[in-house]
């Protein structure tokens, strides 16, 4: 996704639709990430999951700080 070179953190929103779009695009394989949950587990709860983790990711944002553990994450490019 591109977003605009002065894009700030506070200017990020992540709704429920949005999250539950794109957890359902993700390869259903059933090996764990690094945190220790399959993408078929999320892809089998996301309908539960999608309003309380769009709050959360909001959440954060809004107060401008992301947990240092996010930090460290591999994007892969498009």
């Amino acid at each position: 996704m591109r977003v605009e070179s002065d894009m700030k953190l506070h200017d990020i929103q992540f709704s429920a639709e949005k999250l539950y779009r794109v957890i359902k695009r993700m390869k259903a394989k059933m090996a764990c990430d690094p945190d220790g949950y399959s993408p078929y587990l999320i892809k089998q709860i996301i309908s539960a999951l999608a309003d309380p983790m769009s709050l959360l990711f909001n959440s954060f944002l809004s107060v401008k700080d992301i947990p240092s553990s996010w930090r460290e994450v591999i994007i892969t490019p498009i």
